[in-house]
């Protein structure tokens, strides 16, 4: 009886797991609202990582990066973009990139 019990209460909780807030996504689009792929984001909060975004333009910031933090969004054949972001105000999850 105590395993059913255990075993209904473990279901009951996965969905919780699941659900879990990984972080901040962003898509990064050109001008004409394209996605761009491969796009190379450093991210400089409480810890530095690189990434990249996929093949639909988007890339997910993790909370562990702290509520302020700078993306800089590099491409080819595009210009930089430096975005500032604090997450207690709103902001945009787009990040549109200029060519050259």
């Amino acid at each position: 009886m105590k395993k059913i019990i255990l075993s209904i209460l473990m279901v009951s909780f996965l969905h919780v797991f699941a659900n879990e807030d990984k972080g901040t996504t962003y898509r990064v689009l050109d001008k004409n609202d394209s996605y761009i792929t491969g796009a190379k984001v450093t991210v400089k909060g409480e810890k530095e990582i690189v990434l990249y975004s996929d093949l639909d333009g988007q890339f997910t910031v993790p909370k562990e990066i702290g509520e302020q933090y700078v993306l800089k969004v590099e491409m080819v054949s595009f210009k930089d973009m430096v975005k500032e972001i604090d997450m207690s105000t709103p902001h945009s999850k787009s990040i549109e990139l200029v060519s050259n």
